[in-house]
């Protein structure tokens, strides 16, 4: 008998959303000897138009909503793919919690499963957020006490959990590029544009970016070995006005290009292109960082200015600005790093590997 999944989730596409695009994808991959429905709290419709499905349901943020639907699937096991905020502005999803403590009491055979994609804020008691932030991190207890498999994306969050709630380490499963390479592939690192860059994340974190890599990139532009940054990704009107003096200051010679929102395949063409990517993302959460793997994806050399020397991967496979000058364009070196990290996200992060994974939780 084909056995019966609910993944619970935040809208899929086309609506623009992590969790929503995460499940989407682990649902397109999941292993074929189960049959998946997806359970939103919006836009079921478009979603099944835009993705071409039929199995997505929808359900209101009430408990009874959502009892209704999951009692659709009375054999059902679930997956619920949890971020507090994603279900409740102040990140407290009572209703949610109540929902499946109602499951659990009518289906006590059936398998929950829970990801952990955010975590609570940890936050001095004096803070206004203390009360709301201690009321999630209750719920997220209770939530690990009802699942029989708890899941999350990085290895900063599960040690988190455990020291939180105790028991033994939870699995791991980073996430996927949600910027799928082209079938017939990309370019060798020595067949690329050396001196081409690319920036894809959201504008504060680009202003981030620019605030700590700026004279790296100055120096990479005085020395040649800058001749364009492409930045990938909206504009936003809070961060605008900062980012173009910081572009400014530390690029006057005007080595920036500007995409704004670009289709998928669009942006697979820059990263193909490029063979160098920007980051200033911390190294504890490098595993979910869908601009990360983006570039690993496309067996790109990651500059990056949050690199340690720890040894650990990914983290290992991180160039620091100054390498780039230092080894003067020493593509053998660098391209080992581009290689490196695509293998390492190949055997771990593609999304047949994720979906694999998850399913075995679940």
């Amino acid at each position: 008998m084909e056995r019966e999944l609910i993944i619970i989730s935040t809208p899929l596409p086309p609506r623009p959303c992590g969790i929503g695009g995460y499940t989407a994808m682990l649902g397109r991959y999941w292993p074929e000897d189960t049959r998946v429905f997806h359970l939103v709290d919006a836009e079921a419709q478009e979603s099944a138009r835009h993705l071409g499905l039929g199995n997505i349901l929808q359900m209101e943020r009430t408990k009874r909503s959502m009892l209704q639907q999951l009692n659709k699937h009375p054999d059902a096991d679930i997956l619920l793919q949890y971020a507090g905020r994603a279900y409740d502005r102040l990140g407290c999803p009572f209703w949610l919690l109540g929902a499946l403590r109602e499951w659990r009491r009518r289906h006590p055979e059936r398998r929950l499963t829970v990801f952990f994609h955010e975590l609570w804020g940890e936050v001095p008691w004096t803070s206004k957020f203390a009360l709301t932030e201690a009321a999630s991190r209750w719920i997220s207890k209770r939530l690990m006490r009802l699942a029989d498999g708890v899941v999350t994306n990085t290895p900063h969050h599960a040690a988190r959990l455990q020291r939180a709630f105790g028991g033994e380490m939870m699995d791991c499963v980073p996430v996927g590029s949600n910027i799928l390479p082209a079938l017939d592939g990309f370019p060798r690192f020595e067949e690329r544009a050396k001196g081409e860059f690319a920036v894809l994340t959201a504008p504060y974190g680009r202003v981030q970016l620019f605030r700590e890599m700026g004279e790296a990139l100055r120096k990479l532009a005085d020395k040649g070995l800058l001749k364009q940054v492409h930045i990938i990704g909206p504009s936003d009107p809070r961060w605008a006005a900062e980012e173009k003096r910081l572009l400014k200051d530390f690029l006057p010679g005007g080595q920036v290009k500007m995409h704004g929102i670009l289709a998928a395949d669009k942006v697979s063409e820059l990263l193909s292109h490029c063979a160098f990517a920007l980051l200033a993302q911390p190294v504890e959460s490098l595993m979910k960082s869908t601009a990360f793997m983006a570039f690993a994806s496309h067996q790109m050399v990651v500059v990056s200015s949050r690199h340690d020397d720890s040894g650990e991967v990914p983290q290992e496979f991180l160039v620091k600005p100054e390498v780039l000058w230092e080894r003067d364009g020493n593509d053998g070196f660098l391209a080992s790093k581009a290689k490196g990290l695509h293998e390492w996200y190949q055997e771990h992060a593609s999304w047949g590997r994720i979906a694999g994974r998850v399913a075995k939780i679940c």
